[in-house]
């Protein structure tokens, strides 16, 4: 069976439009493929929830932090996050710990399996990702990798500016924890 591939209808006469048209489809299978591939690339060797990787992911690279900033962090509703933590924590990847500045807080951190099963699981992508771009000249893996992030900057500076401006207490977080 053959994968559709989506296809949006822009305005006629508006390049600008019509271009991000075609990003709009692309990262949309993009975001379907790569649910399906960590699913089969994972095969349930790894216990850990795709969801929950990105917390990992901020308390690997932010450090030890409160929920709700953990929830900012990763661009989720707290509520969502609290789930997640607790499944983390049945796995013994992060623990909890009362919070040094205010008692009645806690804050959450990676334990040594948790950076274990973080690395573990960036190894394992990163693996997938160059066996799949091997093809690739290094020039167009440099180039796309700066690109998508690039995207990645300017979509979390847009969500962080929108939170900004309605006053929401979501995603309030610094650009470098997401």
């Amino acid at each position: 069976m053959m994968a559709t591939v989506e296809r949006s209808r822009p305005a006629a006469g508006r390049p600008d439009i019509e271009l991000a048209g075609q990003l709009g489809a692309a990262v949309s299978r993009l975001l379907r493929v790569v649910t399906r591939a960590r699913a089969a690339v994972n095969d349930g060797a790894d216990p850990m929830d795709g969801g929950t990787f990105p917390l990992l992911v901020a308390l690997g690279d932010g450090g030890s932090m409160r929920s709700v900033d953990l929830a900012s962090a990763v661009f989720s509703d707290p509520s969502t996050v609290s789930r997640q933590v607790a499944q983390l924590i049945g796995l013994g990847y992060i623990e909890r710990s009362p919070d040094p500045t205010d008692r009645r807080a806690s804050s959450l951190a990676l334990t040594a399996s948790g950076r274990t099963a973080l690395e573990r699981r960036r190894r394992g992508r990163d693996a997938y990702l160059a066996q799949i771009t091997m093809s690739w000249s290094g020039s167009d893996r440099r180039r796309l990798a700066e690109l998508v992030d690039r995207l990645a900057t300017d979509l979390a500076n847009d969500m962080h500016h929108r939170c900004e401006s309605s006053g929401s207490r979501l995603l309030r977080h610094s650009q470098e924890s997401a």
